[in-house]
């Protein structure tokens, strides 16, 4: 479906489609949007979610839908921020709240942009190096603890393909896409 006009995008809302914004903001955006030009009552509420609620719901979906089979937990970013810091102070004895803020972003940019760890590109400076050993001893506590985080989402809910049996998923307003969302699309078409 071929989406050219806002007026094409409202009637694949009302026709069922699931919107999938890069925020809160643009989807409370369209959905206002939308029901300012809708000249009648809408019996339902359309599906426009940022990128991040949306894997949250598939998430909690899969869950239930092989409540048999076993889960990962979802970290909070508070528990995320404490398994961080754990590592960190275990190796300096201290972890400023910059430097964790900083790490925890290293962390998402490489699980956005499907960075390997063992990309070469790591060994190329101490700070590169130690961020790498941190990543391998945060990915050994995840398996430990059988949990994964909000980054790791994506790729999680590839395991689940019949999830996005959805009549028409709509990528709005996006300016690009992370390696990431890339086979996460490909995954559901």
């Amino acid at each position: 479906m071929t989406i050219q006009t806002r007026e094409d995008l409202f009637a694949a809302m009302k026709n069922g489609a699931t919107l999938i914004t890069p925020n809160n903001r643009l989807s409370n955006q369209l959905l206002q949007a939308f029901f300012k030009q809708s000249p009648l009552a809408v019996k339902d509420k359309p599906l426009c979610l940022p990128y991040q609620t949306f894997l949250r719901d598939q998430y909690k979906k899969a869950r239930h839908l092989y409540a048999n089979m076993s889960h990962p937990i979802l970290l909070t970013q508070q528990q995320q921020s404490y398994l961080w810091r754990e590592i960190i102070t275990q190796q300096q004895g201290a972890c400023s709240n910059g430097l964790l803020a900083e790490i925890q972003e290293a962390w998402a940019h490489c699980q956005s942009w499907q960075i390997d760890n063992n990309h070469p590109a790591f060994a190329q400076t101490p700070q590169t190096r130690q961020f790498q050993q941190w990543q391998q001893q945060f990915r050994q506590y995840l398996t430990k603890l059988e949990v994964i985080t909000e980054e790791q989402l994506a790729i999680h809910l590839l395991h689940y393909p019949d999830l996005f049996n959805m009549d028409t998923i709509i990528w709005t307003c996006f300016d690009d896409y992370t390696p990431q969302q890339c086979t996460l699309q490909q995954a559901m078409f």
